[in-house]
């Protein structure tokens, strides 16, 4: 009871940090609440007729990339656009998941929902929550729950109201996400009980999979035959393809054609760039605080580092190395940066550290008065005599260190935060303690073994990163644009593109979504404008990070089933393949003997052993037709001309092996176990291929 008195005595900031604690996990992929923030309602889409809120849609898409910048700030443009499917798809998985459970009756009782929160199985999202976990124990506390919601629903009058209410519409979101998880695992389980595998699907599963057949073959290869003795007519490619238009549906693309002008700077910028740094080395070597300079005049906070040689970010490491203390040197150009460096400090430095540490934590919006005057005391104890490791073991707050001493093992140089870093390879050698400061807390540290081995320099950089003026981007935009507005047919494109030695890149089957463009990079935009265009038509001009860009569409496809044209390459193929098998199987007549054939063939007899009819054989490769014909046939026998995936065969089966398992009860649970498995990420993708989904985020891209 005195742990919850103290909560009661802090209210304001119990509410804060478990609230920070809540909307970090509701910030995952795991959750994206539903609804516009405005009053106009957008459609991105339809989903079995029910249409699909572009606003919601829109929160999902920020929900998604604000949980991945919180492990990766700086998304590439290719993640970003990533986002944005990744919540598309989730979305309207939920609208299809929300009408199976109301169809279905799958509900979730108050009584379940309180077990989930504050009974004896909470739900593991809730159990895992650290702000929800006794702190001597780190056992989940159904009383933490208790206390948390009652603090919500009676806060204080001096508590920040906003933040209350806040904190209160975070709380009930994540019993929504509990909720929809509940249903989701309902439902799931309601499929799983419902796979059965009747005993004749298990035979002939095990026949497939166990049933062997050891073989000698003869294979004629289709290269056999010249590709110019064959003859392909259209009416010969569609009488293929309608007999196998399952395996041709195509979902509408475009065929794209494009320009690029790169976005790079002039001979003028470069020298701008190069009169800048000299400006500044001039102040560099006479700086008293090199941090301070080098963030007034650098594009990168390089200092205040100790580098070993392979360590320098940059190409003239050894130069850096051998530099006079307090030495500027001259501008260096590499790539597109412009640097000076300044050595100050040269010291002998270990390849790795053997350490502990002692922990004391400053949580989030606490001040570290508590946490310094407790690590002081401690490292004045240690420094007369106070063993490290006893310390260690009664004081460190870092879980993993307690009862271990606060061992930390062999530690490598940049794999800790820069702080503790830095006290450990720079502060001391062997046998020494330190103390420093990192986000974490403070920390006491111990050097039990440093061998200094290596050179390291302490080097502050001031750099300048050469990019293309604003003058340069409007003068090359501007002749992006003139290129686009006097070519507006695709004829035009391409004659204007060859006289303008421009490259003409080639982006072939772009579907409406499609954001990453070959030659050009990541973009959703041009994807989107070829979905709308007709053939011929030349777009605008694309504004990218590094590039403007102008298309033309040179060949559309509808959705469903696809004309010769639109499949014209893979036809040929499979029906030249189909004319050769057609020709080798009547030039070899009624003539069955393996050796024989081979002889006439100039090809040789070969062998494969244990081949089963859905397996993959080394010897044989991947060839459905084969390896279903020599698991059905006998012993001793010789197969007819069998036209196959590279040439034509023909077996004979040296050996036929039953399957030993004839008791098929273990063998129908792990079939159905592995169905079972499926159904997680199976059961609403089966579900969203089934229904009807219309999809015109197209619309609002590039606006």
């Amino acid at each position: 009871m005195a742990l919850i008195g103290r909560i009661r005595q802090n209210v304001g900031l119990l509410i804060l940090l478990i609230g920070i604690a809540i909307l970090s996990f509701l910030l995952m992929d795991v959750f994206s609440g539903p609804g516009s923030m405005t009053g106009e309602s957008v459609s991105a889409g339809s989903v079995n007729g029910l249409a699909v809120d572009y606003n919601a849609y829109q929160q999902r898409v920020q929900t998604t990339i604000n949980n991945q910048q919180r492990t990766n700030p700086n998304l590439t443009d290719q993640q970003r656009l990533q986002a944005e499917e990744s919540a598309w798809d989730s979305y309207v998985k939920e609208l299809l998941a929300e009408k199976e459970y109301e169809q279905l009756g799958v509900n979730v009782t108050k009584e379940e929902m309180r077990n989930l929160f504050v009974g004896t199985n909470p739900h593991p999202a809730l159990a895992a929550e650290a702000a929800f976990q006794n702190p001597q124990t780190g056992v989940f506390d159904p009383e933490l729950v208790r206390t948390y919601e009652a603090n919500l629903l009676d806060a204080p009058s001096n508590a920040d109201q906003n933040q209350i209410r806040n904190q209160a519409n975070q709380w009930n979101q994540f019993k929504k996400f509990i909720r929809q998880d509940q249903q989701r695992k309902k439902y799931n389980n309601l499929i799983k009980k419902a796979i059965y595998i009747p005993g004749w699907m298990a035979e002939q599963k095990n026949a497939a999979a166990n049933k062997k057949a050891d073989i000698n073959y003869v294979m004629i290869p289709y290269t056999n035959v010249d590709d110019a003795s064959i003859n392909l007519s259209d009416s010969d490619l569609s009488s293929y393809l309608n007999n196998h238009m399952s395996e041709y549906k195509q979902e509408a693309s475009s065929d794209v054609e494009l320009i690029s002008l790169d976005i790079v700077p002039s001979e003028a910028d470069k020298q701008e760039a190069l009169n800048k740094i000299t400006q500044s080395i001039s102040g560099f070597a006479s700086a008293q605080n090199d941090s301070a300079f080098v963030r007034m005049n650098s594009d990168s906070p390089l200092t205040g580092q100790y580098y070993t040689r392979n360590q320098i970010p940059f190409a003239q490491k050894d130069a850096i190395m051998n530099s006079a203390i307090g030495q500027v040197s001259a501008a260096v150009e590499e790539g597109n940066t412009l640097y000076s460096y300044k050595v100050s400090e040269r010291v002998a430095v270990a390849d790795s550290v053997n350490c502990g540490h002692i922990l004391f934590r400053v949580n989030p919006g606490e001040t570290d008065v508590a946490a310094r005057t407790k690590m002081d005391s401690v490292y004045n104890l240690i420094l007369t005599g106070m063993d490290f490791e006893e310390a260690a073991n009664n004081n460190t707050e870092d879980q993993s260190g307690v009862n271990k001493g606060g061992d930390l093992g062999w530690v490598k140089p940049g794999t800790m935060l820069k702080q503790f870093n830095d006290a450990i390879f720079y502060g001391g050698g062997t046998g020494d303690v330190v103390k420093c400061r990192t986000q974490a807390g403070w920390h006491i540290a111990k050097i039990h073994e440093a061998n200094k081995t290596s050179q390291a320099v302490k080097v502050a950089f001031i750099t300048k990163d050469v990019i293309a003026s604003t003058a340069t981007s409007n003068r090359l935009y501007s002749t992006a644009n003139e290129f686009s507005s006097r070519n507006r047919t695709i004829d035009g494109f391409r004659t204007a593109a060859q006289e303008a030695g421009y490259e003409v890149k080639t982006a072939p089957s772009l579907s409406q979504n499609e954001f990453n463009v070959p030659g050009i990079g990541a973009n959703n935009e041009i994807a989107a404008w070829a979905y709308g265009a007709d053939v011929g038509e030349v777009s605008k001009v694309f504004i990218m990070d590094d590039k403007y860009v102008v298309a033309a569409v040179s060949n559309k496809r509808k959705a469903g089933n696809p004309s010769v044209d639109d499949v014209r390459i893979q036809l040929e193929s499979k029906v030249r393949n189909m004319k050769k098998a057609e020709q080798i199987i009547a030039g070899l007549g009624a003539n069955s003997d393996i050796n024989s054939i081979a002889s006439a063939n100039n090809v040789s007899v070969a062998s494969a052993s244990g081949i089963s009819f859905d397996g993959f054989s080394s010897d044989l490769g991947r060839e459905p037709k084969v390896q279903a014909a020599a698991t059905s046939m006998a012993a001793n026998s010789t197969s007819k001309p069998i036209a196959g995936e590279k040439g034509v065969y023909v077996v004979q089966v040296t050996n036929i092996t039953e399957p030993t398992n004839t008791d098929l009860t273990s063998f129908k649970s792990s079939q159905a176990n592995l169905l079972r498995n499926q159904v997680d990420n199976g059961a609403m993708e089966a579900i969203k291929n089934a229904s009807e989904i219309e999809d015109v985020r197209y619309q609002f891209r590039g606006r």
